[in-house]
């Protein structure tokens, strides 16, 4: 039987490995939307690459609100986490042809066409709640670094249960369990909820 603790205090979790920064490396952030098309640009904490993009968005919230399939969960208004914002804004349209990269990136390694780009230095505060990052397409990367094509993600209960992924069985449609560190994420916002202690 699975069991079900509570999301981890944001003052004493870890950083997230998948959102680290050091100092051999930077993240490169492209965004593009049908309006425009913007250049890359390199950062080289993570988080102020997502607090960028989260204000490139924000202003074109309603683009998604009431659409499908998170119609009834998606807020009128865009969430005060960078994160959040920016999981809900992109998976609710995952066939558009707006979209975004967030790519890490060896310093000593870097593409010709980047090697000659500012990096910006910001720092922002950790993010408080854990959540996943949720890739253009719909994908999820977990807090543990684990995505679909490594250890992947069950369909779950609120709770942690694995259920039928079924439409019309016990599913909800909202809820995944990390199968490498049993983390519950909700949709569309990438949220951490809880963890249930028989894996990690």
């Amino acid at each position: 039987m699975s069991h079900t603790t509570p999301a981890p205090d944001p003052a004493t979790a870890a950083p997230s490995p998948y959102l680290s920064h050091a100092d051999d490396r930077v993240w490169e952030l492209r965004y593009w939307n049908p309006d425009e098309t913007t250049g890359s640009v390199l950062y080289r904490d993570p988080l102020a690459a997502l607090h960028r993009l989260a204000c490139l968005i924000r202003p074109r919230w309603d683009r998604i609100v009431g659409t499908r399939p998170f119609g009834d969960v998606i807020p009128a208004t865009p969430p005060t986490e960078d994160l959040a914002a920016t999981n809900s804004y992109f998976v609710a349209q995952p066939n558009s042809r707006e979209g975004y990269w967030l790519v890490l990136r060896l310093l000593d390694r870097l593409p010709q066409s980047l090697r000659d780009l500012p990096v910006d230095e910001t720092r922002v505060p950790d993010p408080g709640p854990e959540f996943a990052l949720g890739n253009v397409g719909g994908d999820w990367i977990c807090v543990c670094g684990n995505d679909p094509s490594t250890d992947g993600f069950e369909t779950c209960a609120p709770d942690g249960r694995e259920v039928s992924p079924y439409a019309d069985g016990p599913w909800d449609g909202l809820h995944y369990l990390c199968a490498r560190c049993g983390r519950i994420l909700i949709q569309p916002s990438g949220r951490v909820i809880g963890r249930t202690e028989t894996r990690g």
